[in-house]
């Protein structure tokens, strides 16, 4: 499996508000159901958003620069 990708099975999502806003529209929490410490960050409101940003993520690390965590 690649490990870029994720099962949305394996989780639970719901509505996730943080203390900064940004521009990227309405954000999910991802919980995974076997994992509890396993959680990520989802934007679904605005797609483009999210694919730019984890392209520039993957980018940045592919150049040896440290990034955050993106699936």
């Amino acid at each position: 499996m690649d490990d870029y990708l994720l099962n949305r099975k394996d989780f639970t999502f719901k509505p996730y508000h943080p203390i900064v806003g940004g521009d990227s529209g309405a954000l999910y929490l991802a919980s995974h159901k076997s994992y509890s410490g396993l959680q990520y960050v989802v934007k679904s409101a605005i797609p483009e958003l999210a694919c730019n940003e984890y392209m520039h993520h993957r980018i940045a690390a592919a150049l040896g620069l440290h990034t955050m965590d993106v699936r």
